[in-house]
């Protein structure tokens, strides 16, 4: 059994899109769960005619014997690389409720920490023992700000299939330099790298 984590880096704007119902060609995300990586590699091997390549990686993953990971953002901070996971969704144990503190500002310090706790939507991997022990504890844990992972753009385009020219928008992501996506591959035979 052996693990390989996989950084992935695009050179050019990528369309990733929308999972969410009513998403369309405008809206596109960052975020490549792994079902659809798996299409792809799939897609991928049989454009170039690895059909036994392609046989061997479908049965190997329904047997269970190679396994991927969604794909999540790393950023380099400085001389570091920062590996991001989601959030994990836990119950917080009730801490000191805001009424029970003494004055006005700790209130709204706390109001907007817990605020800060709420909308981050993913963490530093070396965070989450951390974050795990404040809410066990019941205490709030405000995360690392994120790096700048990139930035999304809206391109118009015009399809010509009609009598009539008609303009559609589609959005796509550029990610920052440094940053990019990772995945974890799990593999029963080291041998699969390949």
């Amino acid at each position: 059994m052996s693990y390989f984590l996989y950084q992935l880096q695009f050179d050019a704007p990528v369309h990733f899109g929308a999972t969410e119902p009513g998403g369309g060609l405008e809206q596109a995300g960052w975020e490549y769960p792994a079902d659809t990586l798996f299409s792809a590699l799939c897609c991928e091997l049989a454009l170039q005619q690895e059909f036994e390549r392609l046989a061997h990686l479908v049965d190997k993953v329904e047997r269970g014997a190679i396994r991927l990971s969604d794909l999540f953002p790393y950023a380099e901070i400085g001389q570091d690389t920062a590996f991001f996971l989601p959030k994990p969704v836990l119950l917080p144990k009730h801490g000191r409720p805001l009424a029970a503190m003494a004055d006005l500002a700790s209130v709204r310090k706390a109001a907007a920490a817990r605020k800060a706790q709420k909308k981050a939507r993913y963490l530093r991997v070396r965070e989450l023992c951390s974050y795990a022990e404040a809410m066990k504890n019941g205490q709030v844990y405000v995360p690392d700000e994120l790096p700048e992972f990139g930035s999304e753009m809206l391109a118009e385009r015009v399809s010509c299939r009609g009598e009539e020219p008609l303009p559609y928008y589609v959005g796509s992501f550029s990610f920052a330099a440094g940053a990019g996506l990772y995945g974890i591959v799990w593999l029963e035979n080291e041998e699969d790298a390949e």
